[in-house]
């Protein structure tokens, strides 16, 4: 087993453990939706991004199920039309969609992506994020550029899995640092990027 399926397991281990409400942890916050059918095209994955009501992890739900938002993400990535839906998104979607069009952007158009997250961050507010099975709003800031100096930043061409070896005691993932959008593709590949200034 890769040590980023190590990782994701332990993650996802954590996160079972937390949902399930174990002695351990407190109880969720925010019971997790039931699950919902996944996109299947581009022209509905953009529709379900530009009405998103929550930035989601890649796992959520007491089963650590797909998310749903992170399967459309996928769906779009993969169109030859994804430079121009990501940067629609940014433009016009609510608060979570346009952050889930800035982790697009990050693949489909990396020259981009600094300018993005800083529209966002200039925007500011609040976001549902959904972390495992916990639903909560978090400051947008937060969402693009993580507190503490731990935060995971990937380098170009560097892969989040190379930099959890690097750096087993882990950090906050954020958009900036390229920790999710490259979580949100699964497949170990590289940053197409340097980390956003």
């Amino acid at each position: 087993m890769s040590l980023y399926r190590i990782v994701a397991v332990t993650a996802l281990m954590a996160f079972s453990n937390a949902c399930s409400g174990t002695a351990d942890a407190p109880a969720p916050a925010t019971p997790a939706s039931p699950p919902t059918a996944l996109p299947t095209t581009a022209a509905e994955a953009m529709d379900i991004l530009r009405a998103a009501d929550a930035f989601e992890d890649t796992r959520v739900g007491y089963g650590g199920e797909l998310s749903r938002y992170v399967a459309a993400f996928r769906i779009v990535l993969a169109d030859p039309g994804a430079s121009a839906a990501f940067h629609s998104l940014v433009d016009r979607a609510t608060p979570a969609g346009r952050l889930y069009g800035v982790a697009g952007l990050y693949f489909a158009d990396p020259p981009a992506f600094d300018d993005a997250l800083a529209r966002l961050a200039a925007v500011g507010g609040e976001v549902p994020t959904q972390h495992g099975c916990f639903r909560m709003a978090e400051p947008v800031a937060r969402v693009i550029r993580a507190d503490g100096p731990q935060r995971i930043v990937v380098g170009q061409d560097a892969t989040l899995a190379s930099w959890l070896a690097a750096h087993p005691e882990g950090g906050p993932c954020d958009l900036a640092g390229g920790c999710v959008p490259l979580s949100f593709v699964e497949d170990g590949r590289p940053a197409p990027r340097p980390p956003a200034r």
